[in-house]
């Protein structure tokens, strides 16, 4: 017989390594890609410069977020920025579901089976699809920090004396900078209050009022704290210049409601239809479930589930506390009129969403299990590895569409030199036709730019796209056929200097002549077409095992038109 300790250590030791093995299931095949996202493109040039990053430091200056410039220090210190970002990201989302399986347990007196499931379904979770990108570290490492902040937490409750105080204090530090990523600020309230609703089971109203205001008093510190680091935003950290008013909330009750409707359909409805888009890793999710059922059977745990004492009133509170979470998780994006969906860039707003999923599933799945298979307590268990696999899979699709995407770009980039060097262009209007579904369908200025300056500190031609803004004109021949004819936009001298204004970075394009040639660019898939799975596949392929092949490959990616327009004068 196992002592409790023994068994203690023993629960520790397979949660943790199903945690982590999940975790790198899903996600390790990121650090075998290279794809660089949207503001990537130009950060990982300005962290080369032998001065600095000058420029992140001028934006993330104005934008109000100084702290941001601290997160990337240590990406100067390497040549391959982005493997750096994509191994941090990795390592930062896997701990963190660690820590909110230690916190749940401890905090949210819930099971160890049940928050290793709901911490694995966290780890595993699609949402969040451009993990390990450089663009969005800090993001990614601030979530780390809160999580190690509230591992702190439990610590000053179980610590005494001196050292109690200096956890305490300690854990204020963490969550303090954690709230860097100012959306943490409501969820710091959204997981306090989830940890008190979780522990109210078996206690009478008067007693939840009673408990509610002896703990707020008792951790009164911690619960002024978010409050406390807005002020210290809004009065030593403001925004400014073009970023005066950025990112202001609003409380217009029908933003709100058109916001949480979008976030219905663009991410819970459209995101659960992507889990079941691949037949195969359907048919990976059943086999799986399968060899589950024959598992727990064989340890005897379908009937009696050993540490499973959640009752069905519990798991209803789970279910409901992962919905409120899920509200308050996109509350602060919503406010602010930035909408949450299952692909593309917009995904990047559902980083915090990951744990109110896995509540919510996990407290529905065993409220359903009670209700209808009381006799089999660990029938839940069952679809919770069937939706890890579904899951696994559909990270994999994600970041292989991506991993094409970021192929496409690197095709782009080259054709985009291409015309500059025969034309000595200091302007390319792109019309991009090659669309991958799944990713992103467009690109701000700035970026193409930077993908345009294939590296080069300094870019020399200002690269815009105007097949989103603009629609193709189609005209009849002599003979009645339909032709199309590629719009082109009249750019001056100072339409041009407001063009790089709005970009909102003027001071990183000053080396870019504001008179010159003029070419029009049309890109279109080649020879292997737009599917993204197949190209991102192809493309890792012969990355780490053909690389010889690999540049005439990424070539080979997009056809091109190049047309000569009226010099910018």
């Amino acid at each position: 017989m196992q002592s409790a300790d023994e068994s203690r250590r023993s629960d520790w030791l397979w949660l943790t390594g199903a945690i982590l093995l999940a975790g790198l299931a899903a996600h390790g095949i990121l650090l075998l890609t290279d794809h660089v996202i949207w503001d990537g493109w130009w950060c990982n040039v300005d962290l080369a410069k032998p001065g600095g990053p000058l420029i992140m430091g001028r934006l993330f200056s104005e934008v109000g977020r100084p702290l941001d410039l601290f997160f990337y220090q240590p990406f100067r210190l390497v040549s391959d920025r982005i493997f750096l970002a994509k191994s941090l990201g990795v390592l930062a989302w896997c701990v963190s579901a660690l820590a909110m399986r230690v916190v749940l347990q401890r905090l949210g007196r819930l099971p160890s089976m049940v928050a290793g499931a709901v911490a694995v379904l966290a780890a595993t979770s699609p949402v969040f699809e451009l993990l390990g990108e450089l663009s969005l570290w800090m993001n990614t490492a601030c979530v780390l920090l809160f999580w190690l902040a509230w591992l702190l937490f439990v610590a000053t409750r179980q610590s005494k004396g001196s050292v109690r105080h200096a956890i305490r204090v300690l854990a204020l530090t963490v969550f303090f900078v954690s709230f860097n990523l100012n959306s943490q600020l409501v969820l710091f309230y959204a997981v306090a209050g989830m940890l008190f609703w979780l522990r109210q089971t078996d206690v009478s109203v008067r007693e939840v009022a009673s408990q509610a205001v002896a703990g707020c008093l008792r951790w009164l510190d911690f619960l002024i704290l978010p409050v406390v680091f807005w002020i210290w935003k809004s009065w030593f950290t403001p925004t400014s210049g073009l970023y005066e008013n950025y990112n202001q909330p609003s409380l217009n009750p029908v933003l709100l409601i058109a916001g949480y409707a979008n976030m219905a359909y663009y991410f819970c409805y459209q995101g659960t239809v992507d889990l079941f888009a691949s037949e195969s890793w359907v048919v990976a999710a059943v086999v799986a479930g399968l060899l589950s059922a024959w598992l727990l059977s064989h340890m005897n745990w379908m009937k009696e589930l050993p540490g499973d004492s959640i009752s069905m009133r519990g798991s209803k509170l789970m279910a409901l506390g992962g919905l409120a979470m899920l509200a308050a998780a996109a509350f602060p994006y919503i406010a602010v009129g930035q909408n949450l969906a299952s692909s593309g860039w917009l995904a990047r707003n559902c980083i915090l969403c990951p744990l109110p999923i896995g509540l919510t599933v996990v407290g529905g799945l065993i409220w359903v299990n009670r209700r209808l298979l009381p006799v089999y307590p660990a029938a839940w268990l069952v679809c919770v590895a069937m939706l890890v696999v579904l899951s696994v899979g559909n990270c994999h699709r994600n970041y292989l569409a991506l991993q094409a995407f970021g192929a496409k770009q690197q095709s782009i980039g080259n054709r985009l030199q291409d015309a500059v060097d025969a034309s000595e262009a200091c302007v390319v209007q792109l019309r991009d036709y090659f669309q991958i579904p799944g990713t992103i369908p467009f690109y701000a200025p700035i970026v193409w730019t930077y993908i345009g300056a294939q590296g080069k500190p300094h870019p020399e031609t200002f690269v815009f796209e105007t097949a989103t803004m603009i629609p193709d004109q189609e005209t009849v021949d002599s003979n009645g056929q339909k032709q199309i004819v590629l719009p082109q936009i009249s750019v001056t001298s100072d339409v041009l200097d407001q063009m790089i204004t709005q970009t909102t970075m003027s001071y990183a394009l000053e080396s870019i002549p504001r008179q010159g040639a003029q070419v029009l660019l049309a890109i279109g898939p080649g020879e292997h077409g737009n599917a993204g799975v197949p190209i991102g596949l192809r493309y890792l392929w012969l990355k780490w095992f053909e690389p010889s092949k690999l540049a005439e490959f990424v070539r080979t990616l997009t056809a091109e038109k190049a047309v000569d327009l009226p010099p910018v004068r």
